[in-house]
């Protein structure tokens, strides 16, 4: 049997639209969700450092959220912390319970500066596309939204959208998707993020419906492939986390305390990036927020705010789950088409090659057993093909 080897799954996205918080709560209703009565889910991440920067660890981001959720809903905050530099792997087993036989999923969360085209990082990173199966393109939802929005349009423009959520360059990225003439069948899946002000206001369907709008070229050339699947999967990370308003994005520098990102209320207020308002003082220094200059442009992205649900302040996430599985479904049916394939003979080198690749990222799991456990999950209602914003605009398997 060949080395086991992860499922490589590169996520794409713009600076600090939430990656890793989505990975933290995926892994927690994997965890703890109803995925745990037919698997077992493990982080098995080895943390890194790179250039004086350590990896997020899973726990700390879910706690950090947890964390936030304990703030009074009249406050309004910022949720993004400081952004990445460097690109992390995140591990995670899943394991049939009471066996030996699990297989690994590797998710690649990369700062938004790797997905700027002809940038320092695009060698490496499509490098990387060549080597994946699976991509997620996450969606910064407030940006996406905001110049549909009759409150927002005027700070957030459709070039800010496009900007900050790095639509054209991940476009080219995805160009370099190799799927060998239909041979070695591909997944992207677009998953908006803090969508949950859309989901309880009943507008989910706005947030799957923009996508489609603005990511349309991006669609139209993936379409163009011969084994694609393409999804979207909206996440609620959090659940009661609800996008507040737009503010120009600033930071105030005191005689002591250094610099903190804020915005303006007033002439004499400013609001701290906790929530706390400031009376603005004769010694404190306000500047625009040069680090909201969204790379590669000379657009300032304006400061997305945020409230607790002041119904319900509970961590409550939803749909962080359907994402894994919906990709374990394409990989088993890639699996499948493979096997067939080779049964009827004719396995010439390339499949050959990608058979074996496949056999190692499913290690001891045979496909009889996970079409029964993958079987049950759909009948339990536990994989989700619609509603909540899932839509499918082309499928493989």
């Amino acid at each position: 049997m060949a080395e086991q080897k992860p499922l490589k799954i590169l996520m794409m996205g713009g600076r600090r639209c939430g990656k890793t918080s989505a990975l933290a709560s995926l892994f927690e209703q994997m965890v703890n969700g109803p995925v745990k009565n037919y698997f077992t889910v493990s982080d098995q991440t080895v943390l890194e450092t790179k250039d004086g920067e350590t990896q997020d660890s899973l726990n700390g981001k879910f706690l950090e959220l947890k964390q936030m959720l304990g703030k009074p809903h009249t406050k309004t905050f910022l949720v993004d912390k400081g952004p990445t530099n460097n690109f992390w792997n995140y591990s995670l087993k899943l394991q049939i319970p009471g066996t030996d036989k699990s297989m690994f999923l590797e998710f690649r969360d990369s700062a938004g500066e790797f997905f700027e085209a002809g940038g320092a990082h695009s060698r490496e990173t499509n490098d990387y596309v060549s080597e994946c199966d699976v991509f997620v393109i996450i969606v910064d939802t407030p940006y996406l939204m905001g110049c549909n929005e009759e409150e927002s349009k005027e700070l957030c423009t459709e070039a800010i959208n496009l900007g900050t959520n790095r639509i054209n360059d991940i476009h080219g990225f995805l160009t370099n998707i190799n799927d060998n003439d239909g041979q070695d069948a591909k997944m992207v899946v677009f998953v908006p993020l803090k969508c949950e002000k859309w989901a309880k206001e009943g507008r989910i369907d706005e947030v799957t419906a923009r996508v489609k709008t603005v990511y349309e070229k991006t669609i139209k050339a993936l379409s163009a492939y011969k084994k694609m699947t393409i999804g979207i999967i909206p996440i609620e990370t959090a659940g009661n986390i609800l996008f507040a308003e737009f503010k120009d994005a600033y930071t105030i520098t005191g005689k002591i305390g250094g610099t903190k990102r804020c915005c303006k209320i007033s002439e004499t207020i400013v609001r701290l990036e906790d929530g706390t308002p400031k009376k603005i003082k004769d010694t404190d220094i306000i500047n625009e927020d040069d680090k909201a200059v969204i790379s590669g442009t000379s657009l300032m992205r304006p400061y997305a705010w945020y409230n607790i649900n002041p119904n319900d302040p509970s961590y409550s996430p939803k749909n962080c789950e359907q994402l894994p599985l919906h990709i374990l479904h394409f990989m088993f049916g890639k699996y499948k088409e493979i096997e067939n394939r080779k049964e009827k003979g004719g396995f010439f080198s390339f499949l050959k090659g990608l058979w074996d690749r496949i056999c190692a990222v499913f290690g001891k799991i045979k496909i009889d057993e996970l079409d029964k456990i993958l079987t049950k999950m759909r009948t339990d209602g536990v994989i989700k093909n619609s509603g909540d914003g899932i839509e499918y605009i082309q499928k493989c398997y």
